[in-house]
């Protein structure tokens, strides 16, 4: 009992108390850091179908990121469908290969940031030797998904594109759908 009066009576010293703090706060915050990492929830996802409509199981399908050059490779199922989850927002190309059928790529596909986009693709009947690609930056990024509007104003457009006093909701008018009542 004299023991626990002893301890209990002893204060505790500020000095002693903050590196004892700073070193669970910090060990808690090296705890959570990978969980913070970034989340990507842009998708691809589509139906393989040869030239008469006819799905095309067991294609094999590889996703390359051009900027890093991260390959990820999947198989379309049964029904054709392929899907590609967790994608960073940036540019892809993308290759399809099915014995029976001609090779095809398909360069610069941009998706759209935080949500799913389709991409469906019809393989060319020929050897695998053959290859059909096609530029996919020459085409605008659309979305089937839904019928949302949304456009990106980089920060290129803002600083090359002629603003009356640098107003920013001008530059907002450029994005699909935005109408400017000039007030």
């Amino acid at each position: 009992m004299r023991v626990a009066r002893e301890f209990q009576s002893r204060p505790v010293s500020s000095k002693r108390a903050f590196p004892f703090l700073l070193f669970w706060c910090a060990f808690g915050l090296a705890l959570l850091t990978p969980v913070a990492h970034a989340q990507y929830k842009a998708s691809i996802r589509g139906t393989i179908t040869d030239p008469q409509n006819a799905v095309v199981p067991g294609a094999t399908v590889t996703l390359v990121n051009t900027a890093t050059n991260e390959k990820k490779v999947t198989t379309s199922d049964s029904a054709g469908i392929y899907t590609f989850n967790a994608l960073p927002p940036d540019h892809f190309s993308i290759t399809v290969e099915k014995s029976g059928f001609k090779k095809q790529s398909i360069d610069g596909v941009q998706i759209i940031p935080e949500q799913a986009n389709a991409l469906n693709l019809q393989l060319q009947v020929g050897d695998a030797t053959q290859t059909v690609t096609v530029n996919g930056s020459e085409a605008a990024t659309l979305d089937t998904e839904n019928a949302t509007l949304s456009g990106t104003i980089d920060s290129n457009a803002i600083q090359h594109l002629p603003s009356y006093n640098r107003d920013v909701f001008q530059l907002a008018q450029l994005a699909p759908g935005v109408l400017g009542d000039g007030s």
